[in-house]
């Protein structure tokens, strides 16, 4: 899963939260590798308790693309 934007990871949880399932989402994103465009958006992740898998350096669009691309295919 990769988020680019720190309000995406802040809307899922509130969502989840309102419906008495943050805890379930936050153990279900742990389960998966968690892409994040950059420090920003890994540091909303970790705030609510879900682990990075890898972050984007520099943190910029393409890079993580990237990264995904040679992650997924190797």
């Amino acid at each position: 899963m990769a988020f680019t934007n720190a309000s995406q990871v802040n809307n899922l949880i509130a969502m989840a939260a309102e419906l008495g399932r943050a805890g379930e989402m936050r153990a279900n994103l742990n389960r998966v590798r968690i892409a994040s465009i950059g420090a920003v958006y890994t540091a909303a992740l970790t705030k609510h308790g879900v682990a990075i898998g890898l972050e984007s350096d520099p943190p910029k669009l393409g890079a993580p693309l990237s990264t995904l691309e040679r992650v997924l295919s190797g």
